[in-house]
């Protein structure tokens, strides 16, 4: 088979595109970078450089087309959140399949406050939630709020958690600017256990599952940098009914608290996430589930995986404790173990590096700029 993968400057990338070679693919990797970590990855047929589908849907649109057209492209895969794009391109060869699900799945599932409400039908809700989207509404909202930090606040179309208040103050609170173009959810606080939990679906059944502790992140409550896979046969269970509800098809992920009661489901990334450096361990059957192929058999021991370079740049004090070293000698470098050394994963931060220096912006709000979507009509979409 022919195999796209999109959204090449994720690491997850290395790991899907890997695995879908060893099962004997040919594959083709594409993002707006002219460096992301994707490309150097051993093995690929070749990358391709493409528009913004954020800045330049229509021209994003023809250039996939082009390339699926012209590489006999049998499968996309998508890793980050072009799929929202994706999803919307029109034109695409009779012979070539997107791995996902519908649009109107992808963005109720997107958006916090619809998969907040879709939580509470199964009883994985969070004790009380609120959608903001004026200042009227705040005010409202902290009239009945006794105690601020008890609650999560987050806008309903957010990333990495950098713009989330947990236990905030009301003061805190009181100065966020919600509006109908950019509303915010405000949440009950659950405490407990938090777990991820990264998935592969076709037609609403559950394919293949990972669940792991997000055990040292980019910033307090930011992206995960270390995995650490977990059993809880609850979590496998949890996912099972928000995919077959959604009849969902493609890669999806939950963020999920377990409290001293029960799962509380705090969000849901409808795409690849890092528990794809567990899956790759078992590349047959990760690469059958990519594909939406049910695997021959599932695999429960896993070992621990973590992105080296940005463990390290983000917590260098880890080398100086005796558990901590612990920890990072349990655990394997997904990026060494795919072959792409750390000369070329530093140009894809340099080059991230720039775009932050350019934009202005942060560098996690640069990692996404381009690619993300944040509930906004696209144009020339059908």
């Amino acid at each position: 088979m022919n195999i796209l993968v999109t959204g090449a400057r994720a690491p997850i990338s290395v790991d899907i595109a890997r695995t879908l070679i060893t099962s004997g693919h040919q594959v083709w990797l594409a993002d707006t970078m002219r460096f992301p970590i994707g490309r150097f990855c051993p093995g690929i047929a070749g990358y391709k450089r493409i528009p913004s589908p954020k800045f330049n849907f229509s021209n994003f649109s023809a250039e996939i087309v082009k390339i699926c057209t012209q590489q006999k492209i049998d499968y996309i895969v998508p890793t980050c959140e072009e799929v929202f794009w994706l999803a919307n391109v029109q034109g695409l060869p009779a012979h070539t399949q997107l791995r996902t699900t519908s649009f109107n799945s992808l963005a109720r599932l997107h958006n916090k406050h619809e998969f907040a409400l879709l939580a509470d039908q199964f009883g994985f809700g969070a004790d009380e939630n609120q959608y903001i989207a004026s200042a009227d509404a705040l005010d409202a909202a902290l009239a009945k709020i006794a105690d601020a930090t008890d609650y999560v606040a987050k806008p309903v179309f957010s990333r990495f958690a950098s713009q989330t208040l947990i236990s905030p103050t009301k003061e805190t609170l009181g100065r966020i600017n919600p509006t109908v173009s950019a509303p915010w959810l405000i949440q009950k606080r659950a405490l407990g256990t938090e777990y991820c939990v990264y998935c592969l679906a076709e037609n609403g059944e559950l394919l293949t599952y990972v669940a792991y502790l997000p055990k040292y992140r980019l910033s307090k409550h930011g992206a995960s940098v270390y995995f650490e896979p977990v059993t809880e046969p609850g979590l496998e269970e949890m996912a099972k009914a928000f995919i077959k509800a959604t009849h969902f098809s493609g890669q999806i992920s939950f963020d999920v608290i377990a409290t001293k009661n029960r799962y509380i489901a705090i969000e849901c990334n409808p795409r690849g996430t890092s528990g794809a450096h567990l899956l790759a361990q078992t590349p047959a059957l990760y690469g059958d589930a990519l594909l939406g192929h049910a695997p021959d058999a599932q695999v429960v021991h896993r070992e621990p995986a973590m992105l080296a370079l940005p463990l390290l740049l983000s917590h260098p004090g880890l080398v100086l404790s005796a558990h901590s070293r612990s920890a990072l000698s349990c655990a394997y470098d997904a990026m060494y173990k795919a072959g792409v050394p750390l000369r070329l994963q530093m140009l894809g931060l340099i080059e991230m590096l720039g775009v932050s220096i350019l934009d202005s912006v942060g560098v996690l709000q640069a990692t996404t700029a381009d690619i993300e979507w944040n509930g906004e009509e696209i144009l020339g979409a059908a």
